[in-house]
């Protein structure tokens, strides 16, 4: 993560965040308070979108992550892109990602 001062002439670098885990969208919400938002995806703990009140200091998870209805039989494999909602709906994120059928997510089952 970079920041700056007004000029953007100085410039600092912050991280490495989440090590382990892939970030592969990171996006911040001037609305309300400001949030960061980030779309990670572990190999262990599958993906979640996580958001720092601090850009990156300390990162939490929300109660709620993006999932279906379990009569759809989907499951979220990878998170991709995070976008905070308009300006009149503060809390809103949209979200973008890739699922497939949770049957291909089952022991014994491989994607081909």
């Amino acid at each position: 993560m970079f920041r700056s001062n007004e000029a953007r002439k100085d410039w600092a670098m912050k991280g490495p965040f989440m090590p382990s885990e892939d970030v592969f969208h990171m996006a911040y919400d001037s609305r309300g308070d400001g949030k960061t938002y980030a779309a990670v995806n572990s190999m262990w703990f599958g993906p979640t979108v996580q958001f720092s009140d601090e850009f990156g200091q300390p990162w939490e998870q929300p109660e709620i992550q993006p999932v279906f209805p379990s009569h759809r039989d989907m499951s979220v494999n990878k998170e991709w892109h995070l976008e905070p909602g308009r300006f009149e709906t503060p809390g809103e994120l949209y979200w973008e990602g890739s699922i497939i059928p949770i049957e291909e997510r089952r022991p014994g089952r491989h994607l081909a």
